[in-house]
C-alpha cells in the first residue's frame, strides 16, 4: 500500500485516491468484533484464502498520508460510506462493517 501511495503522491496537484482500510478492532463494539471473528472463522472453514487487513485508526491513516505528502485526507466511517455509496442499492450490497474509506488528495 505504501508504494502505491508514494506513486500517487507524484501525480499532479489535485489528484485523488480512495482506498478501503480495516478499522482498528479496539474502535469497534464487542458485538462488531464478535461478528468479524465469526466471519473470519467461516472464511477459514470454507477455505477462502483472502488476505487479512492490517487495521488502523483513522488518525494513523491520516498521519501516514500526511507524512507521504498528501495535502488532504478525508475519512469516511462505515456509516458515512454506507450512507453515501450503498444506501439505495437494489442488489443488497453493503459496506464492510469493520472498514473505513480514506480519500487522499495530492
Amino acid at each position: 500500500m505504501d508504494r502505491t501511495l508514494e506513486i500517487v503522491r507524484r501525480f499532479p496537484s489535485g489528484s485523488e485516491i480512495v482506498s478501503e482500510y480495516g478499522i482498528a478492532l479496539e474502535l469497534l463494539s464487542r458485538e462488531e468484533r464478535e461478528l468479524i471473528a465469526a466471519a473470519d472463522a467461516r472464511k477459514k472453514t470454507i477455505g477462502m484464502n483472502e488476505p487479512t487487513f492490517t487495521r488502523f485508526t483513522p488518525a494513523e491513516v491520516e498521519a501516514k498520508l500526511r507524512r507521504i505528502g498528501f495535502s488532504e485526507a478525508i475519512d469516511f466511517s462505515h456509516e458515512e460510506a454506507e450512507d453515501r455509496y450503498f444506501k439505495d442499492r437494489r442488489d443488497g450490497l453493503t459496506f464492510d462493517l469493520a472498514s473505513h474509506l480514506m480519500r487522499a488528495i495530492v
